[in-house]
């Protein structure tokens, strides 16, 4: 089946042609169709869609008459005539051609009488069904020729002047751009000739008047091919009379047919010659029963053609009888008759197709033309069709549907029966497939009519969804489905292009669009994943410093809980800090709070300023008195490590660390003095702990000792202590089992045992003496005394070793 969907119309709109069809019955006859808004003759008519035929100006009543301009349009499946719209110029005896996007197209042509030849061109818009002027030949013409060479360039030949002498001359008309130029000139002048595009593809010409135009002029039987390419008129055979106005017909394969035709008009001498196209030439296919000119012809299967009405010469009337010829054998059948009889009047064929795009038959019309017995044309349209005709029904029903979705079809009539391609003899069906759907609908007469539909499906478009910007955490942002659509309902029960959201989630929105088809699609998404900024630098600030903190690189700026806008900042008072950061993506973060105390001990003083002076003190006498410290801060402090820099005339007894002090109080701190040696002593007590950091000059005066006593002999005696020479540090200090003290006496002298005592005066270990002699001697009155010390049970401390010599003795101490 051939579908007349226009070139124009998209590829969507292939889909929802609808193709009928009409099963065959019975013998064809003619019938009253319908009538014209008004008479009309030397008139034309072509389809312009598989229902639709578009009739074209002519004379309302016989010549001298005025042409008309205005147009009608057959609509074959429902039987009506309708006006449409107007040329802009009148005309008559015209060439009219289709062109390959269904527009037609007009050249030339009469106004008002013979002499009043037109030059315009004027094209027919099926898409807008509106003329338009597209521009003017060079030669004012009628009764030309014209066929499309190309899909753009018309080929219009011959014609016969405002003299009514035929023309010789040649155009090219170009449709798009309106203009024209010149051809090869025909090889006579030529008027009532017939062309058309053979099926070779190329333009033939065949027969025509040459001469004045007079009744009995020269026919002519030549056949030209006009060559394209090299622009020249090439002779290619002859029909087999010389005939003027033989009636042309191109069949449904392509090959032309030639029928009828006079080769006289004073003691007419009309055709029954039929010629059928070969190779660029027409053989003799059959001679008709009845000679006719100006008459009929159209094809009605594939093997049959009809020829019908037109003028008798035996009589010289109109006649209404048809014959029937076989394209395969040249057999000639009478075949029904017209119900008026006519001449000068259009033909036109209409091709039927089933719901499966199978050949269904033909509908020819007769339209218009002039009656026998009357000078006047008629009104009258005559269908030939099978006598058994029942129209296609008609199926109701969306042609897209959406994906998943269903339709219902349903066919409108009252018939005996009905039956579905999918098996169903119901009026209606539910489909929700894409497919081909055809009906077969049976009247009470049994007369078998069929529709097919073409059902689709939407093309639906799923929505997508985006976010607006950037999704920073802790912020809302707005998400929004694609455009495009009708309505939305979201999983949030909001409608809308778009929602706000502020929390990560899944989230479906189900998008609507004109068609009523739903498409959902479910996204799940989350802010972008972003660092906060750290803050680092020390916890503890001391009243009277600054510091440093820094926040963490990586971000586009910054602001502290302060205001200032530095990544690193000094700070000098205790307090909460956090810092505001933006980063690459414009997303602002702030950083969880840093918390800066008041360091341990801010706030604590030692008094006094000046060196600290202890009591003097007799060598070797431990004297221990008490500093005052005031903690003017608002936490109590604690003192866990003081110590003096040389920890050994003076010491602070561990017994009392730690040291706590209440916030606006005072509180003493134990040291001790006990030195090894007379003199002044001075030491550095270090306090270092957390904003206390102060080192005191302590000093103290060691004096010397002073003994006295009875000895044996009740001699009084006493001993004045200068020097510390007496007393001696263990080394090394501390020892891991032993230690071993030499000293230097007389070697004649009396060696007393030694005593270690601790800080406190307490004696923790007594040691021998161990002469020997010494190898470096320079001295024979000098000896070497050693006394050995067992330290492994002793505790780490400072030690003091006593050795208590006789009177008049010299100890050397030597380390």
């Amino acid at each position: 089946m051939t579908v007349f969907c226009r070139n124009r119309i998209p590829l969507i709109a292939l889909l929802l042609c609808i193709m009928p069809a009409a099963a065959l019955h019975s013998q064809p006859v003619w019938k009253e169709f319908g009538r014209l808004s008004g008479p009309r003759l030397m008139h034309s008519a072509l389809q312009i869609s598989p229902d639709e035929i578009l009739v074209i100006g002519g004379l309302r009543s016989a010549p001298p008459a005025i042409a008309l301009s205005s147009c009608e349009i057959i609509n074959v499946s429902q039987r009506t005539v309708t006006p449409a719209a107007t040329m802009g110029v009148p005309r008559a005896s015209f060439a009219a051609v289709l062109t390959s996007a269904s527009d037609v197209v007009v050249v030339g042509g009469t106004r008002n009488g013979d002499r009043d030849v037109l030059t315009s061109v004027e094209l027919f818009d099926v898409a807008t069904r509106q003329w338009r002027s597209l521009g003017w030949l060079r030669q004012a013409r009628r009764d030309a020729t014209a066929v499309l060479i190309d899909d753009n360039t018309l080929l219009v030949v011959g014609g016969r002047d405002a003299n009514d002498l035929p023309l010789q001359t040649v155009e090219l008309f170009d449709i798009v751009s309106g203009s024209t130029r010149g051809a090869a000139d025909y090889p006579q002048p030529v008027t009532n000739h017939v062309m058309d595009i053979s099926l070779a593809g190329v333009p033939l010409s065949s027969g025509g008047l040459t001469g004045t135009a007079a009744p009995n002029d020269n026919r002519l039987a030549d056949v030209y091919r006009y060559v394209v390419a090299r622009d020249v008129w090439e002779r290619t055979g002859t029909l087999p009379r010389e005939v003027s106005a033989p009636h042309l017909l191109k069949l449904w394969d392509g090959r032309l047919l030639v029928s009828g035709g006079a080769s006289r008009e004073m003691s007419p001498n009309f055709l029954t010659q039929v010629g059928l196209e070969t190779t660029n030439d027409f053989r003799r296919l059959a001679s008709m029963i009845n000679p006719r000119v100006r008459h009929g012809a159209g094809q009605w299967d594939n093997q049959t053609v009809i020829t019908f009405g037109g003028f008798n010469d035996q009589p010289l009337e109109m006649q209404s009888s048809s014959e029937w010829i076989d394209l395969t054998n040249g057999v000639v059948r009478q075949g029904p008759s017209l119900d008026v009889a006519r001449a000068f009047f259009a033909s036109v064929t209409v091709r039927r197709f089933d719901g499966e795009g199978r050949f269904a038959g033909a509908k020819i019309f007769a339209i218009g033309g002039q009656v026998n017995g009357s000078e006047e044309p008629t009104t009258s349209i005559e269908i030939l069709e099978e006598e058994c005709e029942l129209l296609a029904p008609r199926i109701e029903g969306r042609q897209l549907i959406c994906p998943g979705d269903s339709s219902e079809l349903r066919v409108e009539g009252d018939y005996s029966a009905i039956e579905w391609s999918t098996g169903s003899a119901e009026e209606s069906i539910t489909i929700a497939a894409p497919g081909r759907y055809s009906v077969t609908v049976t009247d009470e007469l049994g007369c078998r009519a069929s529709q097919s539909i073409d059902i689709g499906i939407h093309v639906v478009r799923a929505p997508t969804l985006s976010i607006d910007e950037n999704w920073c955490p802790g912020e809302s942002v707005r998400l929004t489905a694609s455009p495009g659509y009708t309505s939305y309902q979201w999983s949030t029960g909001e409608t809308g292009e778009s929602i706000e959201i502020n929390e990560a989630g899944s989230y479906t929105v189900v998008a609507i669009d004109s068609n009523g088809c739903t498409s959902a699609i479910t996204s799940s998404v989350r802010p972008l994943e972003v660092r906060r900024p750290l803050i680092s630098g020390p916890r503890r600030l001391c009243s009277d410093e600054a510091i440093n903190l820094q926040a963490s690189e990586g971000y586009v700026s910054y602001r502290w809980s302060d205001g200032r806008e530095e990544r690193s900042i000094s700070v000098s008072q205790p307090g909460l800090y956090t810092v505001t950061a933006v980063d690459v993506n414009g997303c602002t973060l702030v950083s969880e709070a840093f918390l800066v105390e008041s360091a341990l001990n801010d706030g604590v003083t030692v008094t006094p300023d000046l060196p600290f002076r202890l009591p003097a003190t007799a060598v070797t006498s431990l004297r221990c008195v008490g500093l005052e410290l005031y903690n003017g801060g608002s936490s109590t402090a604690t003192l866990s490590r003081p110590y003096f820099r040389h920890n050994v005339e003076f010491s602070i007894p561990a017994a009392q660390l730690p040291l706590r002090i209440a916030p606006g109080t005072t509180t003493t701190l134990t040291v001790c003095f006990a030195s090894r040696e007379q003199g002044t002593m001075q030491d550095e007590l270090v306090f270092e702990e957390g904003c206390l950091r102060r080192a005191l000059a302590v000093e103290a005066q060691a004096l010397p000792r002073e003994l006295s006593g009875i000895a044996d002999c009740d001699v009084a005696l006493s001993l004045h202590s200068v020097g510390a020479a007496a007393i001696l540090q263990v080394l090394p200090n501390p020892a891991d089992r032993e230690a071993t003290v030499d000293v230097h006496v007389a070697a004649d002298a009396y060696l007393p045992e030694a005593r270690l005592f601790d800080g406190f005066g307490n004696v923790v270990a007594v040691a021998a003496p161990r002469r020997s002699a010494l190898s470096d001697a320079t001295d024979s009155h000098v000896t070497r005394v050693s006394y050995v010390l067992r330290t492994d049970q002793l505790p780490s401390g400072v030690y003091f070793l006593r050795v208590a010599a006789a009177a008049g003795a010299v100890i050397v101490v030597r380390h």
